[in-house]
């Protein structure tokens, strides 16, 4: 019995010590307190985990069959679709940006996803692409990843005259300032990211880029879905004031959730299991939504 309960209390020091950042996000968003787990002892398991991550990565395509075989869900929708990856030529409606200008992407983990095709498609037309997404963050909290400084750094290294920002899902929260708590969607949270969104701006204006920035698509969770909507009407306003650059996702991504498509008449699973995330042909889709809105010379 002392075994069992001394292994045990090891797997359990050890599962806290690996995902300790993981957990300090999550006390944060939940509760809106702080929750200090700094020292070395827990610094030298985040550079474990960060080795573990780099070297052993499964690739996302394995990772779509597994799902494909596992998934179970109770109602989904077909509908026709076919990829276009012959990009429109009409100039009139598109955006000129110049291949020598490069791409940076920056976000969370929805661009970690988008930004690894949007590099692929790039790269295929000799254009420079860096994606500096990071799962788990967002523009409330720069304690774990500050957006602004983050692309600033980029920008000064590279000639980048291009920014794509997908970002949002991990931003519905309540957050207290100064002691304050601001609650999502009122004036004052709405103003304050609004905020934390033009300081990207500024950065790109300093640096003559261009931002570009994706709308968020629909998800599973129907209260999830409200809130994004506050983010999208902040994101079109901006547009509308000539900000920033509104990517328009594909409308099949935002009226309803599928985790199917029908594409070139085969079924194809788009999103994860977990009704957030995308499979590579639904992130695929997505970064078709950029191309469509730009033309490279």
């Amino acid at each position: 019995m002392k075994e069992f309960v001394f292994i045990s209390l090891i797997v359990f020091i050890f599962f806290i010590s690996l995902y300790n950042q993981s957990l300090s996000e999550y006390y944060e968003q939940k509760y809106h307190k702080s929750l200090e787990l700094n020292s070395l002892y827990f610094k030298k398991f985040d550079e474990f985990k960060n080795f573990l991550e780099n070297n052993f990565k499964k690739d996302d395509e394995i990772l779509a069959q597994k799902e494909e075989k596992q998934i179970k869900f109770k109602k989904c929708y077909l509908h026709d679709f076919k990829f276009n990856f012959n990009f429109s030529t009409n100039k009139n409606d598109k955006i000129i940006l110049l291949k020598n200008d490069g791409l940076v992407l920056i976000g969370d983990s929805l661009m970690q996803g988008v930004g690894d095709k949007i590099c692929k498609i790039a790269k295929s037309m000799q254009i420079n692409c860096v994606n500096i997404a990071k799962q788990s963050t967002g523009l409330l909290r720069k304690k774990y990843y500050d957006y602004a400084n983050n692309l600033e750094k980029i920008l000064k290294q590279n000639n980048f005259k291009t920014i794509i920002v997908l970002a949002g899902i991990n931003d519905l929260w309540d957050i207290k300032i100064n002691k304050k708590t601001l609650k999502f969607g009122e004036n004052d949270w709405n103003e304050f990211y609004t905020n934390r969104i033009k300081e990207l701006i500024k950065i790109a204006k300093n640096y003559q880029a261009k931002i570009f920035w994706y709308e968020l698509p629909i998800f599973k969770d129907e209260d999830k879905n409200q809130k994004v909507q506050t983010l999208n009407n902040i994101f079109t306003k901006l547009a509308n004031e000539k900000e920033l650059n509104l990517v328009k996702i594909n409308s099949i991504l935002k009226l309803h959730f599928d985790y199917y498509l029908k594409i070139d008449g085969k079924s194809k699973k788009l999103r994860s299991n977990d009704g957030v995330h995308f499979t590579p042909s639904g992130y695929e889709l997505l970064a078709q939504d950029f191309f469509d809105l730009v033309e490279f010379e």
